[in-house]
């Protein structure tokens, strides 16, 4: 079996008397869709901020292929995080810049890129999301699966080995949530890289993931293939997947 993009091992965090992580152990597969999944409030964001290097844990390890980052500093971080990319929620575009603009401005602070440079590369990118049209566009012109587009585009531009997708779909109505869940495939295809969607959406986990961890109580309850997970009798992951609002987890929020 093809050995771990990520692997985090026994990774633990309390904030004050609330304990958050309680022994995560996961594995995020290279070149697949992996999703991690759970209840609001349940650590799926405080796991990818220390996936990323934004939060440091109490104990435990994430290995970068054979390289253990969970006792790095910011040094040894920022060398890693030039291999990643973060996708918001919200897109966090630059409303002051025209659409080329926020595509290329990794180019421009990450490797000082030249104008020319930026536009061609970014130009590519935008024609692959067919968005080319756009270039010169502000982003307060377009709507809001455009913006999500754009984001995307800006994110692969410094083709990343790692992609990371926090709650893509909230807050988006049925069609929009569609449209993201295509860009999500779509991202595969072209960038050939490690996808992680954190999310509580389980009609995109069970549809698109090559593999699925469910957070609960601070650990990993189950991971296994979409197909494992409709096969699973366990009671929290039943009650999770067809939304019932009582069960072992209380009242689903």
């Amino acid at each position: 079996m093809t050995a771990p993009a990520i692997k985090v091992r026994n990774l633990h965090k309390n904030f004050g008397s609330a304990k958050v992580l309680d022994g995560i152990d996961v594995d995020l597969r290279p070149s697949e869709i992996n999703f991690i999944i759970g209840q609001s409030g349940g650590g799926k964001s405080v796991l990818l901020k220390h996936l990323v290097g934004l939060m440091r844990p109490d104990s435990g390890e994430i290995w970068y292929g054979d390289r253990e980052m969970a006792k790095s500093g910011e040094k040894q971080w920022a060398a890693v995080r030039r291999k990643l990319a973060l996708l918001f929620q919200d897109g966090a575009l630059f409303d002051s810049m025209t659409v080329g603009e926020n595509v290329g401005f990794p180019l421009w602070i990450h490797r000082k890129a030249g104008r020319a440079e930026i536009e061609k590369k970014a130009l590519a990118r935008l024609d692959e999301l067919d968005l080319k049209q756009a270039f010169n566009l502000r982003t307060s012109d377009l709507s809001a699966g455009e913006r999500k587009r754009v984001a995307l585009a800006r994110a692969l531009i410094l083709e990343p080995e790692t992609l990371f997708f926090d709650e893509p779909t909230t807050g988006l109505d049925p069609l929009l949530s569609e449209q993201v869940d295509e860009l999500i495939k779509l991202t595969l295809e072209h960038a050939k890289a490690t996808l992680v969607v954190v999310s509580h959406d389980i009609p995109a986990a069970l549809t698109l993931a090559d593999n699925i961890s469910m957070i609960y109580g601070g650990r990993v309850l189950l991971s296994g293939s979409p197909a494992e997970f409709r096969r699973s009798r366990d009671p929290v992951v039943r009650q999770f997947l067809t939304g019932e609002a009582e069960g072992p987890m209380g009242f689903l929020d």
